[in-house]
């Protein structure tokens, strides 16, 4: 057989084989293994079943909306040791959510939903394609071990909607027993808002949108990550802010088929509210699910007993391993003094006590260098016509007094990383939001609003050239730069918050009692 009849065989074999592959085994004998997993996210564009449009509007019923105008819904309120739980008889729906009880015993009145930024798509809204009703009546109201209960109707052209809701004086959990008993078949959406707590910063931050990913973890998306995309089958829905969480963490059986985000403007405010849509099944008889959200702060027990993956959030970079150690000794030391003012003064000190050694060998150590120093400068001078011998001198010295020790840097690697760790803990930790200190800071995750404490830093650097001893020699030079580091750094700490401020100070204070100390005893 020649080159071209092999040739020709080879292609024709080739063809064949493609033929069939393409006309008998995929039409007949290929089943579709594609599977939309949990968490998986999809654009709208794409022609899949799933990725019918967004619907992010809601239509009331017309005699709804009139009543709406007319009337002023009655307001129920829960009240549990954590949080105070309003509820309107407008769509059944959270009217207003205050956090009672953050970090241990501590009461403090932070609204975290509003009914000024929800309008009437209010927090756990129960939406339908056409025609959802508005006006919902309260049938019963009652409070059994420690849990409290408020039974909704409404009966409308769509059928029956019961809306039962369990608050539990045990933590910041809220279930919602939905119960639809349909004229027809109907697709229920449930729309609820990202917590908002009024005061809090949002330059350099974020809502985040929340979701499980396919390996059933948590997923954190900004809201530039979430445009036109929707995620199938979550089983974790929701919105967080800097200090608190809103999310749906369970439902029996499985409610959600898909969940998706959007944006709304908030009236008087130059930033947008970011609310979730967690879609349901289509529902052509009667049917109950029970659905379960965590609406409460970034803290790490009832994160955990809510859902585990909600712990993620709790997340301070690289810096984890520092920043959880410091909160959770910040938080022992509170419940002693109670003020974190006085509880990051107390672990500032005790944490230098412990790094003493190691101070006391970086001080020798940059001790010794600089007589190191001033000997090779000695050197230079005395050798500068003689290579030879000056190569012969440098030789020598370095032998003997070369070796620096290299733990004496660990103090000041330790207390970097317990700066950065600090930083960490009072931008994200919902313990120390508002937590005075004294007189005129009110809140240590801010800055100082009088520059009091970056005050107190540069006369920390600066005092100890003024308290030179009287006959000891005064380097213009030096002390000029002193100066100059002093003025930098204390410009530096007017911008960052007081408690970091107060570490640092601290951090001072202790160094030049400890310096004195031994001068005392030497």
């Amino acid at each position: 057989m020649d080159t071209k009849q092999l040739f020709i065989s080879l292609s024709f074999a080739l063809i064949t084989t493609m033929l069939i592959n393409y006309f008998v085994i995929d039409r007949f004998f290929t089943k579709d293994t594609q599977e939309v997993k949990s968490g998986q996210a999809f654009h709208v564009t794409l022609p899949e079943q799933m990725n019918k449009p967004l619907a992010t509007e809601v239509n009331f019923l017309d005699e709804d909306i009139v009543l709406f105008t007319k009337n002023q819904p009655k307001i129920t309120i829960v009240s549990t040791p954590y949080s105070d739980i309003s509820f309107s008889e407008q769509g059944a729906t959270i009217h207003r959510v205050i956090c009672k009880k953050v970090s241990g015993h501590v009461e403090k009145a932070l609204e975290i939903i509003s009914p000024s930024i929800n309008g009437t798509q209010r927090s756990f809204l129960v939406a339908f394609e056409k025609n959802t009703p508005l006006q919902y009546v309260l049938k019963a109201q009652e409070y059994a071990d420690g849990v409290h209960t408020l039974i909704y109707e409404s009966e409308s052209i769509l059928g029956k909607i019961i809306k039962k809701y369990n608050v539990y004086d045990a933590g910041y959990s809220i279930d919602m027993i939905l119960t639809i008993e349909p004229h027809g078949s109907v697709a229920p959406r449930i729309i609820f808002p990202a917590p908002q707590l009024a005061g809090v910063e949002k330059t350099g931050y974020y809502d985040l949108a929340l979701v499980n990913n396919q390996k059933d973890s948590l997923q954190r998306l900004k809201s530039s990550e979430i445009t036109d995309k929707a995620f199938a089958a979550p089983t974790l829905s929701g919105c967080a802010d800097r200090y608190f969480v809103n999310a749906l963490v369970k439902s029996s059986p499985a409610f959600a088929q898909r969940s998706y985000f959007f944006t709304s403007p908030i009236v008087d405010s130059r930033h947008d509210l970011l609310e979730c849509i967690v879609e349901g099944p289509e529902v052509s008889v009667p049917a109950t699910f029970r659905l379960c959200w965590y609406c409460g702060p970034k803290e790490y027990e009832p994160l955990e007993k809510s859902d585990p993956r909600l712990t993620e959030l709790l997340d301070y970079g690289w810096f984890t391993l520092i920043a959880r150690p410091l909160l959770a000794a910040l938080k022992f030391l509170y419940n002693y003094v109670h003020n974190f003012g006085f509880a990051i003064i107390i672990l500032t000190v005790l944490l230098n006590l412990l790094m003493l050694p190691f101070t006391s060998r970086g001080e020798k150590s940059m001790q010794k260098m600089g007589d190191f120093s001033k000997k090779m400068q000695y050197i230079e001078q005395k050798y500068k016509h003689d290579k030879e011998r000056l190569a012969q001198e440098k030789s020598e010295l370095m032998q003997k007094h070369g070796n620096f020790d290299a733990l004496g840097c660990l103090s000041f690697i330790l207390q970097t990383f317990f700066f950065i760790g600090l930083n960490k803990v009072l931008s994200s930790s919902v313990e120390l939001y508002n937590a005075p200190f004294y007189g005129w800071i009110t809140d240590l995750s801010a800055k100082d609003p009088l520059y009091i404490l970056p005050l107190c830093v540069f006369l920390g650097i600066a005092l100890p050239l003024l308290l030179k001893p009287s006959g000891s020699k005064f380097d213009v030079r030096q002390n000029a730069i002193t100066f100059g580091m002093a003025l930098l750094i204390s410009g530096f700490m007017t911008t960052l918050s007081a408690g970091l401020v107060l570490f640092i100070l601290t951090n001072i204070v202790t160094r030049i009692v400890v310096t004195e100390t031994k001068k005392l005893f030497a």
